[in-house]
């Protein structure tokens, strides 16, 4: 699997203008990496404001906790359990093109600083 750095790298610097350049972008992982892509975006498109994650604690559900933890499968889940099937990613990456970039930076930042090793995910 690839690094969630590398699959950001990739992806930021690519033009996906339409569902047939996501697609053909992600043909070139595995599901375990388009997985990774997905949920990066969507958890940085939930932390474009903040500086870290939103945290689980007494008093707030917060975003990662014991039924949710950091993971490339958080969002999409996976066979055989899809929350998010495969064939919706390129629909998604496209959709999402032009806030992409902001989604990647915030997703980076968050996890830097709490503290979370993107090597893990």
């Amino acid at each position: 699997m690839s690094h969630i750095m590398k699959l950001i790298v990739d992806l930021t610097n690519n033009t996906l203008s339409c569902q047939f350049t996501a697609h053909r972008l992600l043909s070139e992982y595995s599901i375990d990496e388009q997985c990774a892509l997905i949920t990066a975006i969507l958890i940085g498109r939930d932390h474009i404001k903040h500086n870290k994650f939103i945290e689980y604690d007494k008093e707030t559900i917060g975003y990662f906790g014991p039924s949710r933890p950091f993971s490339r499968y958080l969002f999409t889940g996976h066979a055989p359990n899809w929350r998010i099937r495969p064939e919706e990613f390129a629909s998604i990456l496209s959709s999402k093109s032009d806030n992409i970039n902001i989604y990647c930076e915030a997703f980076i930042r968050c996890a830097h600083n709490s503290g979370y090793d993107l090597y893990c995910f």
